[in-house]
């Protein structure tokens, strides 16, 4: 067997959205429907590499051990390069969120031995990526937020009074203006968000009934 791979830094990201080392594919993530995390990566890789530090982007579904993943991808002169043998590191930029007891179990193991640390705080990152607890734990400094119950039409008006009363009570309410921004809860990279003009109640629900998030 051959001696892992030595990294200052490894990225390991969700292995529902990031390929594995081993796959066929050409680039870690799709490039139809997340090359921005291509392009946002390359980016990362190298950057660390003018610095001097070796990095590389591996999966969660790669992860054998403490801070160790079976197959990882590094970005040199342009190309993604996959890499069928094993690395690890002590400084994990860590980019994925367990739901389910096995990828929970994988997080315990990828950070099993102490020396291997989360570039991340595990508990800031479950925080901001949930929109509404990120505001109703810091509603001072952010921005008026409210989660939409459902699609109905009468859930749209409900909540949208409800956030003109936020709006109304905020200690700056001159900082918001009256467009209504609609997004996913959780996460989404950007994705999916729309603008509405004020009152634009059905335009709303509907959006929500087709959104793939």
């Amino acid at each position: 067997m051959s001696r892992a791979t030595v990294l200052d830094i490894l990225i390991v990201y969700n292995g529902n959205v990031a390929r594995s080392g081993i796959s066929t594919y050409l680039t870690p993530f799709d490039v139809s429907t997340n090359n921005s995390c291509n392009v946002s990566y390359a980016y990362f890789l190298t950057t660390c590499r003018r610095l001097g530090l070796t990095a590389a982007l591996s999966s969660s579904a790669d992860i054998i051990g403490a801070g160790s993943c079976r197959s990882y991808w590094t970005h040199v002169k342009g190309t993604w390069i996959k890499h069928s043998d094993s690395c690890r590191a002590k400084q994990i930029f860590d980019k994925f969120s367990p739901k389910d007891e096995h990828s929970v179990a994988l997080r315990h193991l990828l950070f099993s031995r102490s020396q291997v640390r989360s570039f991340n705080s595990y508990s800031l990152f479950k925080l901001f990526f949930d929109k509404q607890k990120t505001h109703d734990t810091l509603s001072d400094y952010t921005i008026p937020t409210l989660t939409l119950a459902n699609s109905s039409l009468r859930s749209v008006k409900l909540a949208c009074q409800a956030l003109k009363e936020l709006i109304s009570v905020h200690p700056y309410p001159h900082d918001f203006d009256r467009a209504l921004i609609l997004k996913d809860r959780y996460g989404a990279g950007g994705a999916s968000i729309y603008k509405f003009a004020p009152d634009a109640y059905r335009a709303i629900a509907k959006t929500i009934s087709t959104s793939p998030h």
